[in-house]
């Protein structure tokens, strides 16, 4: 097979449609083999063309039937047609419309235009069944892959920025201590522990935190006098527990978090922000307008800069929007704490909307256009940015779909108000899906290995490849059911 096209206009195609030819048992020839370097291909190209080819394959497009090149070969091919009475010698490949040379204008063409995939099997169909092109013993794939990889680019290893809303903890405090109260009035003692200026968390009669005696002692005053009962490293209270205690590690962990979300809101709240009770536990922290500017602000990290703005004034709507935060500390996958985005809308820049129902529509209503804009004109603008979009869009959907078919029980609910059989639901379901990406990404791997299916792959192939598949799984388990043989009953009673 000779194929004949604009170089190296069509060299993509031609590196594609070669190597699925070779792979299919076909000897294959064409400009592109120069590529590879080493040998007199100008004239081994010729002797193949002349004396070697069964059928010449035309890449035919306005662009490459006006290359003196693709027209010498057109003259060549038409002269080695009149010699072995060939009169379908030339196939052309319709990638574009073309005005056909004179030499081949009753050639019947191969339709690509439908698509590269659509164009090749017409094509081998063609090969096979119309003309009986006979296919070689040997694989002559690998010259064809090489060549393709010739400018690939290998996959290297170097570190990535990653701009992300997990901040690390880079260091805890260093104990965590357990105080009691030696006297008072158990109720005085929780309303105390309630508006306490350290992070506290509830504990039996009395709290855990990370304060000293010192820092506590004033707030809880001399009618209820306090006892250190116990302290352990912060360490080893998150890896371990507190077995003296009685606290799980999964506990531990639930009460650290607790104890970091104080901290930090006791952070806001000296900075002058303002909080507003979200669903839940939830806050957002806000700057009123006499605390944060209203214009844009500066910032810097690292090599990283430009210009937000974290509040304004609607006009058309008679309200100030701020920009706020909600924070949530985290022990895994390492220790972190995640900054959550808030909007919250004031009258006034100081009193946000006591109705709750309006301030839900107008976070639905105000924020969507900030970036919907800029986003269809590069949606509607960049092709590349379009297929990234739809691939997410997929990646998402086939995520959602493995979700609900692993998580098959009780309707694919978390049927448990409690916090930890959540978060264990929620873990055992990751740890399902990343085991059913990991099995189905090596069998691929094993599939895509057999080079003939490995050049039989088209782009569009490879992008419609994803480990979330499902339909060769089994969520309920295998059952061997043995037709031919009857359940005796009476010796499974007796037994």
């Amino acid at each position: 097979m000779f194929i004949s096209h604009a170089a190296p206009e069509d060299n993509a195609f031609t590196l594609w449609l070669g190597a699925k030819l070779a792979a299919m048992g076909y000897e294959v020839w064409a400009d592109v083999l120069r590529l590879r370097g080493g040998d007199d291909w100008q004239r081994k190209l010729e002797h193949a063309l002349r004396h070697r080819a069964r059928k010449v394959l035309l890449v035919g497009n306005p662009r490459a039937v006006e290359k003196q090149g693709v027209r010498n070969e057109i003259q060549i091919a038409s002269d080695v047609a009149r010699k072995i009475g060939d009169t379908e010698f030339v196939i052309p490949l319709r990638m574009a419309p073309f005005e056909a040379p004179f030499l081949i204008a009753h050639a019947q063409y191969i339709d690509f235009q439908r698509g590269w995939a659509a164009g090749l099997a017409e094509l081998l169909e063609t090969l096979d069944q119309t003309y009986r092109v006979p296919r070689g013993s040997v694989n002559g794939s690998a010259i064809w892959r090489e060549i393709q990889l010739i400018h690939a680019k290998a996959v290297v290893a170097k570190p990535e920025r990653l701009v992300s809303n997990w901040l690390a903890i880079d260091q805890l405090p260093a104990k965590i201590r357990y105080f009691d109260f030696k006297a008072g009035s158990e109720r005085l003692a929780q309303a105390r522990i309630k508006d306490s200026p350290c992070p506290v968390v509830p504990f039996r009669r009395g709290f855990l935190t990370f304060a000293r005696y010192h820092d506590l002692q004033e707030h809880f005053g001399a009618h209820l006098p306090l006892k250190l009962e116990s302290e352990r490293t912060t360490h080893w209270f998150l890896e371990e527990g507190w077995p003296k205690l009685d606290i799980a590690r999964w506990d531990a962990r639930n009460k650290f978090s607790d104890l970091a979300r104080q901290a930090l809101e006791s952070l806001f709240r000296s900075r002058g922000l303002k909080g507003y009770q979200l669903s839940g536990w939830q806050q957002a922290w806000w700057a009123p307008v006499d605390v944060a500017p209203t214009t844009k602000v500066a910032f810097r990290w690292d090599d990283i800069a430009g210009l937000r703005q974290i509040q304004g004034v609607s006009a058309k709507r008679q309200m100030n929007w701020h920009f706020g935060v909600s924070v949530a500390a985290r022990t895994a996958p390492f220790r972190h704490v995640r900054i959550l985005s808030r909007l919250i809308f004031t009258e006034d820049g100081h009193k946000p909307f006591d109705d709750p129902a309006k301030m839900h529509r107008l976070r639905r209503s105000f924020a969507k256009t900030w970036r919907k804009t800029i986003f269809l004109c590069r949606y509607l603008r960049q092709e590349k940015f379009r297929r990234e979009i739809h691939e997410g869009l997929n990646v998402v959907e086939n995520r959602n779909s493995a979700t609900s078919f692993v998580f098959f029980g009780k309707g694919g609910e978390i049927a448990t108000n409690r916090l930890d059989d959540q978060e264990s639901a929620a873990l055992a379901l990751h740890l399902l899906q990343n085991c059913l990406v990991y099995v189905n990404t090596r069998m691929m791997q094993a599939v895509l290995a057999e080079p003939k299916w490995s050049v039989r792959l088209t782009p569009e192939d490879y992008r419609g490849l994803t480990p979330l598949i499902y339909g060769h799984v089994n969520p309920y388990g295998r059952f061997d059911l043995n037709l031919n043989r009857r359940i005796d009953f009476e010796q499974t009673q007796a037994a």
